[in-house]
């Protein structure tokens, strides 16, 4: 009736928690199917509630869109929040949170390593923003370069094309066609 050992149970537990913190639930359900298949079901492996911080940054990150200032947000919370935001919604929440500067720059310093690989601040940068803005107008202007470039070719390709093709005239009127073989075979 109960299936599973003592030791299968606690290695199911080990597995799950692991399991939680890769790839998720998907991947809870298919440990369980493995240990124990056919006999388990989603209900009866229950993992604990979610505590309220982990719900408020579940809410904050889902929303970050709609945050404006975030007042007395604990640092550690907001920091968790602005690690996972778009430079966009970074760069707008740090105009509206001007007091909160170590937070940013480590949140700038987190986009510059995962957008363009740089562990360190190059001597001439004040900031991790500054060197996040810089890069990125390089890549824009990389970017317009190669299109410019791409255009440039599919206009000459364009041109060779239209170079070899064959203009052929037609007349619409009957009597036009004809005067013109007429004229062709000399008549």
């Amino acid at each position: 009736e109960n299936p599973g050992t003592t030791k299968q149970r606690e290695s199911l537990a080990e597995d799950l928690v692991e399991a939680e913190y890769t790839s998720g639930e998907r991947m809870a359900q298919k440990l369980i199917d493995e240990y124990f298949p056919g006999h388990w079901t989603r209900m009866d492996v229950m993992k604990p509630p979610a505590t309220l911080g982990q719900r408020c940054l579940r809410v904050l990150t889902s929303n970050v869109s709609r945050l404006g200032f975030v007042g007395d947000l604990p640092d550690e919370m907001f920091a968790l929040v602005l690690f996972h935001v778009h430079w966009t919604d970074l760069r707008r929440l740090e105009a509206l949170n001007k007091n909160r500067h170590s937070l940013f720059d480590a949140a700038w310093a987190k986009r510059c390593l995962s957008d363009f690989g740089f562990q360190t601040l190059p001597g001439a940068m004040k900031n991790w923003k500054e060197l996040y803005d810089t890069k990125t107008k390089e890549v824009e202007m990389k970017n317009k370069s190669a299109v410019a470039l791409l255009r440039g070719a599919y206009g000459k390709l364009d041109e060779k094309r239209k170079s070899r093709m064959v203009k052929c005239e037609r007349t619409n009127n009957v009597h036009q066609r004809l005067a013109l073989k007429l004229k062709k075979f000399g008549k």
